[in-house]
């Protein structure tokens, strides 16, 4: 994962990823997941796994017939407790649901919310300190296909990501299916 850090106050960071995130995505998913993670190390572990087991969904996809569009995982970060980090994910809603060719939405986010509790776990086993068998994970999305919708789910998601301090910010390579 490459950390993003320039002259930019940290505000202006957070603002800037988010705005990039929403202008080359139409339809964002965005997941909020709080984590019992001891270390940095599990951070980045948790982000790399993520990345695969996203890469393996969109080829999945693909190879169903299903489209899947390339995606760029963006995270935002910070620690909240010795032991707890939160973290949002934001990623194109398109790689893992299109409503042309996926029935019911909440299936698909579903699935993603599995991935990632999958990811989760799977960091979780190799340490003893983590405390929590479950992850708390919340859905956002920010739409601007849905006219009214937008300016309300920005205002939100942009809440959410300042709430974050100090905030770490990375991103994935572009995942192509």
């Amino acid at each position: 994962m490459e950390f993003l850090n320039d002259e930019l106050t940290e505000i202006q960071q957070v603002k800037r990823v988010v705005q990039q995130a929403i202008d080359q995505y139409p339809r964002l998913a965005v997941f909020r997941l709080t984590l019992d993670c001891p270390s940095p190390e599990s951070i980045g572990c948790f982000q790399d796994t993520v990345y695969r087991k996203v890469s393996e969904l969109a080829a999945t996809r693909q190879l169903s017939g299903r489209p899947s569009p390339p995606t760029i995982l963006r995270w935002i970060g910070s620690k909240t407790y010795p032991h707890s980090y939160q973290t949002l994910l934001m990623l194109n809603q398109d790689t893992f649901y299109l409503s042309r060719h996926d029935l019911l939405p909440e299936k698909c986010f579903q699935t993603m919310k599995t991935l990632l509790r999958q990811a989760y776990n799977t960091i979780r086993i190799t340490n003893e300190l983590y405390q929590s068998n479950e992850t708390k994970i919340t859905v956002l999305r920010v739409d601007r296909t849905q006219a009214g919708h937008s300016d309300a789910e920005h205002k939100l998601l942009q809440e959410n990501a300042l709430s974050f301090r100090p905030a770490a910010i990375t991103q994935s390579p572009s995942i192509f299916p």
